[in-house]
């Protein structure tokens, strides 16, 4: 688990689905079920970065990449026609009822 830890935070992970992935993967190394290519020496080490955290904190980068929203807003109208009825139901229920 330490060593899960450990591989987790030299990614720049402090999640916790992080370290579990770190620790399965260096049980499976262990054991001899995995085998793991090594990066080259002086490779940089990438940073892990979670999108949430990235839709969180920059909202504004995540829109810009959509494309513009051309459908027309809804309409309720229907809707708002069955109110009346609900309420009157609702009246007549409860005048059976007493």
């Amino acid at each position: 688990m330490i060593a899960g830890i450990a591989a987790a935070l030299s990614a720049g992970a402090v999640r916790a689905d992080v370290v579990a992935v770190e620790v399965r993967r260096l049980a499976q190394t262990r054991s001899g079920t995995l085998t793991t290519p090594q990066a080259p020496a002086g490779a940089a080490v990438g940073r892990v970065v979670s999108l949430t955290e990235r839709r969180l904190t920059d909202p504004a980068a995540v829109i810009a990449g959509l494309p513009p929203d051309n459908r027309p807003l809804p309409q309720v109208t229907a809707y708002d026609e069955l109110l009346p009825r609900r309420a009157a139901a609702s009246a007549s229920t409860s005048s059976e009822v007493s």
